[in-house]
């Protein structure tokens, strides 16, 4: 019966920036009227559908001490050149906006991944998910849809292995709670538009009714009882605000901190009272979106898009398998707080031990920390394996690592580990540039670790690299080459950065590129045998 969360989500819809680029004027707030539904939706449920209409980690960094700021509004806005998707299954404003050498095929391949269409096979009851809908209905068909994902966890007792659940197009579903999937199960979309919107604030904070004054100047505040807030999204991606670890380092717009205790969230703005200031304001905070819990297993997540969580947008935690993440979009993920000095937050992860894991053909960007990875770190006996795993064909955009792994070096396990095809750009650049230490962003992190024997058929092949803001690779310990591992045919693209090295890889070392000769030097001690190697500038 969540009829406010249904009447934000519509509202959401109009105001979010989509993939055609196009921002739309400021909202009503006092608007409460939910309109009818007018899309087509296909309500057959057969074993093989199409639907054609459209944890820990140790080695984070540590929050700033006060007075470390950074600038609020860098860069210039990209808009893609595209007319799919009306409400935004793409967020296309990008923040801190670069140009690489794959700029036109890295445009081409997300508008594929925009447009791409859901195929899922069950054997079970199909149930569908719509604003329209109403979380006591049965959710079997689309007359009769759940209206928000608190009916995911209302129904849990029904949905079984074979299931899937479908979410509506064009929508947005605000998240108020982690989603926990159940094994055998398929989640997706269906009807037209652009792909179902998961969204990690559980409202739109541009509204000036709910801020007031601080007792400091150019500081409001807002009641604000949610887990710890780690990012805010303005205006469907245009810039995002700068998170601080107390009143007195709060010093430009766009600056923010969140008193878990007091329930208070500080905003920094000259101008006036902030709900006034933007078209949206999305806040996430440090809940994961979908998460997998112990040996869930059978899974595919096809056609959605996550945004705005302050932590991970998928979690899996320990033993998943058979897992398979296909045609999502995922952007401005990650920055709250995993304990009292660490800020984290990846689109994907698995965390302790995984195998039989497909990821693929996804748009990922803006990730505080990786957009992919699977880690572990600890001393429990059988933990850290994993095996079989395939990261392919996936576009990564402005995420602090693109890719990243590791686990005990003498008892983990890395072996069949495939990526290929990945195009990986800009790391470094984006929302996770206000993280205190960049040395180490690099479009595939693995630290320090070497598998020695652990480490069979690891493969890095056909990857396209383009403009890390510091390493392309950084993979820095054990002799050369790595046993166990194969790198062959990717392309890379690098640019100057200040005077961060391009390459660290082994016993070579840190490596320094101002030249063509000097990237193809460095890129040797990682691919011996490239497919292009290119220094733009």
């Amino acid at each position: 019966m969540r009829r406010t969360i249904a009447v934000i989500a519509v509202i959401m819809c109009l105001v979010l920036t989509g993939c055609n680029g196009k921002t739309p004027p400021k909202k009503d707030n006092s608007s409460s009227k939910k309109p009818s539904s007018s899309v087509t939706v296909d309500s057959s449920d057969s074993s093989e559908n199409t639907d054609d209409t459209a944890s820990d980690n140790s080695e984070e960094d540590s929050m700033p001490e006060d007075g470390d700021t950074s600038a609020y509004l860098r860069g210039t806005v990209s808009v893609i050149d595209s007319n799919y998707g009306k409400n935004g299954s793409a967020a296309t404003a990008m923040y801190d906006t670069q140009s690489g050498g794959y700029d036109s095929k890295a445009a081409i391949l997300r508008k594929a991944i925009c447009s791409s269409v859901t195929k899922y096979s069950n054997t079970g009851t199909t149930y569908y998910i719509s604003p329209n809908g109403d979380d006591f209905n049965d959710g079997t068909s689309p007359e009769n849809a759940w209206e928000t994902t608190d009916a995911l966890v209302l129904n849990s007792y029904r949905i079984q292995a074979g299931d899937a659940v479908l979410f509506e197009r064009d929508h947005v579903y605000r998240a108020n709670s982690t989603v926990s999937l159940v094994t055998g199960v398929t989640y997706g979309a269906y009807g037209k538009g652009s792909k179902p919107i998961i969204n990690g604030s559980v409202r739109d904070y541009a509204d000036s009714v709910i801020w007031e004054p601080s007792t400091k100047k150019n500081i409001w505040k807002t009641e604000f009882a949610q887990k710890d807030a780690g990012l805010i999204v303005f205006n469907g991606g245009k810039s995002y605000g700068i998170k601080k670890s107390g009143l007195a380092s709060m010093k430009q717009n766009g600056d923010f901190y969140h008193n878990t205790e007091e329930k208070v969230l500080y905003f920094y703005s000259d101008k006036g009272n902030p709900g006034k200031m933007y078209d949206s304001m999305e806040i996430g905070t440090n809940q994961f979106l979908f998460t997998m819990n112990n040996r869930v297993h059978d899974v595919t997540i096809d056609n959605l898009c996550f945004r705005y969580t302050g932590a991970h947008a998928i979690d899996g935690f320990e033993n998943n398998y058979d897992i398979t993440i296909k045609n999502c979009e995922f952007g401005w993920i990650g920055g709250s707080m995993q304990n009292t000095v660490v800020r984290y937050g990846n689109a994907i992860q698995f965390w302790d031990s995984c195998w039989n894991i497909r990821v693929e053909n996804n748009w990922i960007y803006q990730a505080y920390d990786a957009g992919v990875t699977f880690q572990y770190k600890g001393t429990k006996a059988g933990s850290g394996k994993y095996h079989d795993i395939s990261f392919s064909n996936n576009l990564i955009e402005y995420c602090t690592y693109g890719i990243e792994i590791f686990t005990e070096a003498d008892t983990g396990l890395m072996e069949n580990i495939t990526f290929d095809s990945n195009v990986i750009r800009f790391s470094g650049y984006g929302f996770g540039s206000q993280r205190p230490n960049s040395i180490n962003d690099s479009h595939i992190c693995a630290w320090n670790k070497y598998y020695g024997d652990n480490m069979r058929s690891f493969v890095i092949k056909n990857n396209v690299f383009d403009c890390s803001s510091s390493q392309i690779i950084d993979w820095a310990s054990g002799a050369l080459p790595h046993k166990g591992l194969t790198v062959s045919g990717n392309t890379f693209y690098q640019k100057a950065f200040n005077s961060n090295p391009v390459m660290h890889f082994g016993t070579a070392g840190y490596t320094y590129a101002g030249s063509q000769k000097q990237l193809e030097n460095a890129v040797a001690t990682f691919d011996p045998t490239p497919k292009l190697v290119k220094w733009i500038g």
